[in-house]
């Protein structure tokens, strides 16, 4: 049987010394004849100790680099800001609604350059003569009506030997977890890809990109709305995906007197071993968490 993980009625002190390794990743944006390459560690920028319960950084403050790839040209040009990548605030979809032009940040006081992609290369290589300067009480947007296109995208998280793709869409400043339309895990040592397939039903506003522990050693996965959440040892994560076993825990929550079903959201880890995630039910949301080393029961947090 698979153990359920219960709520115990104590809430959880300040845990000392946690700390969230970055797990790589590589973020694809295929615009018109040309693909934008992120690449970083999903996480703090360097492992870092804390006192308190805290989430990876997203992926806006994990960049380390931005190369770009055009269509026909087996380089690749990297993009370099003046200002340390750290330091920039990152948009992801860096290609303009019209689809002709990128936006990248100069630095992190809000300058930007719009760059068309006719003109790309040019710029990637230090000429700047075709770069229109945007501020950013400008905004993306400014001055340009209609829907912003739907721009394809490949999220790739490795670690361990083990790969998790994220694929979908994005449309302008929307997060990239909103457009997920699948996800496909694959192994190093196996050719093949598994396709994660939910229980029941997720939203667009359920994806979360916080699936690997951060040892690698466990995935997270919502399968549904209304939960519960799946842990998974990586090591049995294939037969998982094809039906042939059960997660390690299910972790699912039921407010007290409630006979109304309760949404499940933001999971993540909050270290190797510690998971945490909301419920919410009623107009009240508890945040919970629970210690996949110790399969002890949910505490508050």
């Amino acid at each position: 049987m698979i153990p359920t993980a219960t709520i115990a009625g104590k809430v959880a002190q300040p845990v000392p010394d946690t700390q969230i390794e970055g797990i790589p990743f590589r973020l694809a944006l295929k615009g018109n004849g040309v693909t934008a390459i992120f690449s970083g560690e999903y996480g703090w920028p360097a492992p870092r100790k804390a006192t308190r319960y805290v989430h990876r950084s997203p992926l806006e403050k994990s960049i380390r680099s931005l190369i770009f790839v055009f269509a026909g040209d087996p380089e690749h040009y990297q993009y370099f800001s003046h200002s340390p990548v750290s330091d920039i605030s990152w948009q992801l979809n860096v290609f303009s609604p019209d689809k002709l032009s990128v936006i990248l940040p100069q630095d992190d006081a809000g300058l930007w350059h719009r760059v068309p992609i006719a003109d790309l290369k040019a710029y990637l290589s230090g000429h700047h003569l075709h770069a229109k300067v945007l501020h950013v009480s400008q905004g993306r947007l400014a001055g340009e009506r209609g829907p912003e296109p739907e721009i394809p995208y490949e999220l790739t998280f490795s670690i361990q030997g083990n790969q998790a793709r994220f694929e979908g869409v994005v449309a302008g400043s929307y997060p990239l977890d909103y457009g997920v339309d699948r996800v496909v895990f694959s192994f190093e040592d196996d050719v093949s890809e598994y396709i994660f397939k939910p229980e029941g039903q997720l939203l667009f506003s359920d994806w979360r990109f916080d699936v690997f522990s951060p040892a690698g050693d466990q995935v997270l996965l919502l399968q549904d709305h209304y939960g519960p959440y799946h842990v998974v040892d990586t090591e049995n994560l294939r037969d998982y995906l094809l039906k042939k076993t059960g997660p390690s825990y299910e972790l699912n929550y039921t407010f007290p007197g409630s006979s109304v079903a309760t949404v499940l959201s933001n999971g993540g880890w909050l270290s190797t071993g510690l998971v945490s995630f909301s419920a919410t039910c009623c107009g009240a949301t508890k945040e919970l968490a629970f210690d996949t080393i110790a399969g002890e029961e949910l505490i508050l947090y």
